[in-house]
Formats: structure tokens, C-alpha cells, sequence
């Protein structure tokens, strides 16, 4: 990951400050959970899938585990590289600044960089803030205010559970209705080219043995590599059989290379060379 620092001035509203962040970073009651809420609130307009999961992540957050903060820090790193008003707006300093403010960590802001060298040492700050509170608050305090959080992220764990239940089910239900509506639009399209397909295949094959039929299939069906065939005697009707019926193949006729009328004259013709064929008698 290429080395970035970030600037330690005073964000301008002009470059996109989020006052958000900057009332996170003078609030002495600011908790890990808003703080991970707001980088996966700046991550959600590039990735709604990733954002949640990314909050689910957090709000399950193990803050003795070597691994988490380094995927948090490389997750919306990579999403907030190349924001416009992200790293430029001072985002990722005030967050920095934040760990340092209730944290162990002296180093100066210019310095903390995200790169991977120094994701021990900012882990250092995020277990202090997750396992030990302000010292200018009281044991009494403390204890309460754990628990209040600890009730809050339970709280919150449920609700995003609940929420993202129901959006996924509500995912599900559009995905069925849009295919059911596709379906029955395809089956109505289906009905509307039959007697048209009917009556042009009837008319084409008409008085014809297989020979005339394949010299005359590119006129019947001249889309994509149908060309007109030489069936000249009985010894070229097999080959010029062959050809046509593995252009005509259903499996050959995808909805990607043909419309739904071509693949259903495609399926007509392929049934009514195969019987004209069955009744092929060689003359010799």
C-alpha cells in the first residue's frame, strides 16, 4: 500500500468537512461503535452490501483480536483512497486524532500514516479505548457507563439484524416478482409469434423434399452463419443436413444472440427438417 499522510489543518466546509467527525473528535463521550458508524456511513455510497457488512463487523468488534483493526483500517482505506472529500477533508485525521485523544498514542498526527508497520500500534490505542475509560471519570461511572454501552451495542446489533433481515427479504420478493413478470411477458411474446411461425413454415414447406428445403433455409432463416446450402444430389443432402440442424440447435439458439422470434422459427425449422429428413430415401 503506497504511504499516504494526512493533513493536520483545520478542515474547510468548502472541501467537504463533515461536522459529524469533528463533533466526534471534541466529544468526551464518543464511542468506538459511532466512530465505526461514521466510516461505514462514508463507505455506504460506494458499497451498500460491503457497508453492512462491514458495520456488522463492527458492531461485533473483538478489540483483542491482532486481526480487526487492520481489516477496518484496510476496508474503508481502500473505499476512501480515492474519495474526493474523504482523505482531503481531513476525515481520516480526525478519526487519528480521536485515538489519540483517547488513547495512549503521542505521536504527531503527520506521522500515523495507514500502513501496515504501524496497525500494532494504533491496535494498542483501540484496546485502550474499548477496555479502559477516561481517568478523569469515577470506578462508580465507569462501571455504569460500560454497561450502558454494552447494552447499547446489543441493542444496535439487534436492530441491524432486524433491518438487514428485512431488506433481504424484501430483495428476495423483488427478484421473484421481476422474474415472475418476466415469464409470464415471455410466454405472452411466445403466443403472439406462434401462428405467425405456424403459417410461414407451413407456406415455406410446402411441396418441398429435404433438398429443396435446405437450398432454401438462408431464405426462411438468414440470420447469423445460415448460408445458402448446394445440395446438388443425395451423396451432399446428409452433410447439408448436418450444417443446418447444428445451426438450428436449440442449444445453439441463445437468448443472448437471438430474439425470441428467431429462437422459436429456429426451433420450427429444426423440428420440420428433422422429420423431412426421417422420411429421406436415397435414390440410388
Amino acid at each position: 500500500m503506497p504511504q499516504r499522510s494526512f493533513s493536520t489543518d483545520v478542515p474547510k466546509k468548502e472541501h467537504g468537512f463533515r461536522p459529524q467527525i469533528h463533533r466526534l473528535l471534541y466529544s468526551s463521550n464518543t464511542t468506538l461503535e459511532e466512530v465505526f458508524t461514521m466510516l461505514a456511513s462514508r463507505v455506504a455510497p460506494y458499497d451498500s452490501k460491503g457497508s453492512d457488512a462491514f458495520f456488522y463487523k463492527c458492531l461485533q468488534h473483538d478489540s483483542l483480536s491482532p486481526s480487526f483493526f487492520h481489516e477496518v483500517v484496510s476496508y474503508f482505506d481502500r473505499f476512501l483512497r480515492d474519495d474526493l472529500v474523504g482523505p482531503s477533508d481531513g476525515a481520516m485525521a480526525s478519526v487519528v486524532a480521536l485515538l489519540i485523544k483517547h488513547g495512549t498514542c503521542r505521536e504527531p498526527l503527520e506521522k500515523l500514516t495507514v500502513r501496515p508497520a504501524e496497525l500494532a500500534h494504533l491496535l494498542e490505542v483501540v484496546r485502550a479505548m474499548c477496555v479502559a475509560p477516561s481517568s478523569s471519570r469515577h470506578t462508580s461511572k465507569q462501571q455504569h457507563h460500560a454497561a450502558a454501552e454494552a447494552n447499547k451495542k446489543l441493542a444496535a446489533l439487534a436492530d441491524f439484524e432486524a433491518w438487514l433481515s428485512r431488506r433481504h427479504a424484501q430483495e428476495r420478493r423483488q427478484w421473484h416478482e421481476g422474474h415472475r413478470v418476466q415469464q409470464e411477458k415471455d410466454a405472452e411474446e411466445a403466443v403472439a409469434h406462434s401462428q405467425r411461425i405456424d403459417a410461414a413454415v407451413a407456406s415455406w414447406a410446402h411441396h418441398k423434399d429435404v433438398q429443396a428445403m435446405l437450398n432454401s433455409l438462408h431464405e426462411i432463416f438468414p440470420f447469423k452463419d445460415m448460408r445458402q446450402c448446394h445440395v446438388t444430389d443425395d451423396a451432399t443432402v446428409k452433410k447439408g443436413y448436418m450444417k443446418a440442424v447444428r445451426l438450428l440447435h436449440p442449444d445453439k439458439l441463445l437468448p443472448a444472440d437471438f430474439s425470441m422470434y428467431e429462437r422459436l422459427l429456429g426451433q420450427h425449422l429444426f423440428s420440420t427438417l428433422t422429420s423431412a429428413y426421417e422420411k429421406f430415401t436415397p435414390s440410388g
